[in-house]
């Protein structure tokens, strides 16, 4: 009885989880969430992943270090489909986006 009620307890522990994190996403990203049939939870702990990485690069991230990162917790389809929601969103930049920006603004 006693496993059955830590089983019991642990399950609600990670619905509370749950529900903190689809606190934390925006209604774009919990439709990507929903696109992507992934759970906000991970969606945030991914974009967190992404942005922290992005950050000692200037806030630069390439896709296939963003997949090398999210992987094996998301699929590369996923993980790609993530950083370009960041990219959009203007958290994060990709290399040949900054490289242009940087050379447009030296001119």
């Amino acid at each position: 009885r006693g496993a059955a009620a830590a089983a019991v307890a642990a399950a609600e522990a990670a619905a509370q989880r749950r529900r903190e994190a689809e606190a934390l996403v925006s209604g774009a990203e919990a439709a990507l969430c929903d696109e992507l049939c992934l759970p906000a939870h991970a969606f945030a702990r991914a974009k967190r992943t992404l942005i922290l990485a992005a950050i000692p690069q200037g806030g630069t991230l390439g896709r296939e270090a963003a997949v090398a990162l999210l992987h094996p917790a998301l699929d590369g389809a996923r993980a790609a489909m993530v950083l370009a929601f960041c990219v959009k969103s203007g958290w994060i930049r990709q290399p040949a986006v900054a490289a242009a920006l940087g050379t447009e603004a030296n001119k």
